[in-house]
């Protein structure tokens, strides 16, 4: 693992209160809108603010330069149709401008701009961020109807699928997070433990989708658990006992929103130690209700039922969109390889059921920190579910966890964010 020196460390410092997220959320907004408008003129239809800035579920936390977001402020940029999108280069360019004026404004937090047609509303297939999107979603310049191109939907219709799947993630994103602290000793550092959180608040969001009480803010999810724990008997097939569940979302969404993050309960490893326990156990108990076998089935085995029971067309799509962005011509030499991959799975599964490994072995890496050496027959099974490897290694020699890490959200990031593939 690398070291990892935060400027700050949030529980030394205060969050924002209801009263000042409103006008950081206007600042963030008004400054996007402004210089979006200004670059693209007349050729840009809206921006669109959605993700936790957008449902007033943000962390903001003070510190001496002024004010920090914890996590993303998420811009779709709508331009009109046949209007050109913007490459990647010059929305990097415009993203560095726009947090460097924020910064200017005692601002720091990461911004996130997604360029995209009208059509790109309309073709919006049920999912979780479809459905918070249009729900939750806030026009802050332009067309201000633009979000009801969104097909009307309920959350019944959302694909139990796109649960598992927003666990996996929160997942990868602890697994980065670990990967680049120094060690796991004393106080959760401020990003593990903002990943911790976000780790609980997902596994309450995706649990509740599979039990059919989806919502799609915190403090509503929170309620549903919480209902649900109150109704639910340890032998009616959950996971895990829904009571201390129950607790540990309700800490979390206190962390998340409230700032109590002097929480004693909520501040040690065993609170990090118990997230990963939780995870486990519902990332299980879900993919055995996709794959409709028994919960006591091998995680390998129930991934390789699901990976082939995917159909030959949405596989495709993810490896041809791996083939892009890894370049046409570029890649020729991993072309045999991508071919045989794709026979068993897509590059989404594949990274996820490498992700799983890795995330398996968290709490032994707790013990060791940079002394964790994956053996060698886990090696190989990772080597094997990788859409791309950027390095090398003596087949059935040690690898340090931490390597490993890195080569799952390098791929993450690459090939499996941009897409839904």
């Amino acid at each position: 693992m690398s070291a990892e020196n935060p400027a700050y460390d949030a529980r030394s410092w205060p969050l924002a209160v209801p009263s000042e997220l409103g006008a950081l959320q206007a600042v963030v907004g008004e400054k996007t809108a402004k210089l979006c408008a200004r670059y693209y003129g007349r050729s840009l239809r809206a921006v669109v603010l959605t993700g936790s800035l957008a449902r007033d579920e943000a962390t903001w936390v003070r510190q001496p330069a002024g004010w920090k977001l914890l996590g993303d402020a998420e811009f779709l940029l709508v331009f009109e149709a046949g209007a050109a999108l913007p490459p990647q280069p010059a929305i990097g360019l415009l993203t560095d401008e726009l947090q460097g004026l924020l910064r200017r404004d005692g601002i720091l937090g990461r911004v996130q701009l997604t360029p995209a047609w009208p059509e790109y509303f309309t073709r919006l297939e049920p999912d979780i961020f479809a459905y918070e999107l249009r729900a939750c979603g806030r026009v802050v310049w332009g067309e201000r109807d633009v979000l009801s191109l969104i097909p009307s939907f309920t959350p019944a219709h959302i694909p139990l699928e796109d649960a598992w799947r927003l666990l996996a993630n929160r997942m990868i994103e602890l697994l980065e997070a670990v990967a680049a602290i120094e060690a796991c000793t004393g106080c959760i550092p401020e990003r593990v433990l903002y990943c911790t959180v976000k780790l609980y608040l997902d596994m309450a969001t995706s649990l509740l989708l599979f039990a059919g009480s989806y919502a799609p803010t915190y403090r509503e999810r929170e309620r549903r658990v919480k209902m649900l724990s109150a109704s639910a008997r340890w032998n009616g097939g959950w996971p895990f006992p829904l009571e201390r569940f129950a607790e540990r979302i309700s800490v979390t969404t206190a962390l998340k929103l409230d700032g109590e993050w002097r929480e004693s309960a909520a501040l040690g490893w065993d609170f990090w130690r118990q997230g990963l326990q939780y995870a486990r156990l519902l990332w299980d108990w879900e993919l055995a209700r996709l794959v409709k076998g028994p919960p006591a089935e091998p995680s390998l085995q129930m991934m390789r039922s699901w990976m082939g029971r995917q159909p030959i067309a949405r596989r495709l799509r993810g490896w041809m969109f791996v083939w892009r962005a890894d370049g046409w011509l570029r890649s020729w030499r991993r072309w045999p390889r991508w071919a045989r991959l794709a026979l068993g799975g897509s590059p989404r599964c594949r990274v996820y059921s490498a992700a799983y490994g890795l995330f398996c072995q968290l709490p032994e890496v707790l013990d060791a920190g940079d002394n964790k050496d994956l053996p060698g027959p886990l090696v190989d099974e990772l080597s094997n579910a990788l859409p791309v490897l950027r390095g090398h290694w003596r087949t059935g020699s040690p690898v340090p966890w931490a390597w490993w890490v890195n080569e799952v959200t390098w791929n993450y990031h690459r090939f499996l964010e941009p897409t839904r593939a």
